[in-house]
């Protein structure tokens, strides 16, 4: 690839602030991505765009309900477990806030 081909297609990938990717992107096997410590980093910046991961479906951030019960007593406990298991995944993004 000549030098002026390499810049047409550099400029094709870059735009200011960004890649571009027109390609699958693929990393090797045991390669990390390393991200920024200070602001964090988004995967999906916009509550309309998918993401899949592990290999499943392609799906749009979705929602778990908190759980509404009758007896306390018997399932206090659990509750609680579960509202727990609800924030972490809406901390990490995986499910929308309640």
């Amino acid at each position: 690839m000549t030098p002026e081909e390499l810049t047409a297609e550099y400029q094709k990938m870059s735009h200011s602030d960004r890649f571009v990717f027109y390609k699958l992107v693929q990393v090797l096997d045991g390669r990390d991505i390393q991200v920024g410590r200070d602001n964090g980093t988004s995967l999906g910046t916009a509550t309309d765009q998918k993401v899949g991961v592990y290999g499943n479906k392609v799906v749009q951030t979705g929602k778990i309900s908190d759980p509404s019960g009758q007896t306390a007593d018997l399932d206090n406990e659990a509750r609680q477990k579960i509202t727990a298991i609800i924030d972490a995944l809406e901390a990490f993004g995986i499910t929308a806030s309640s």
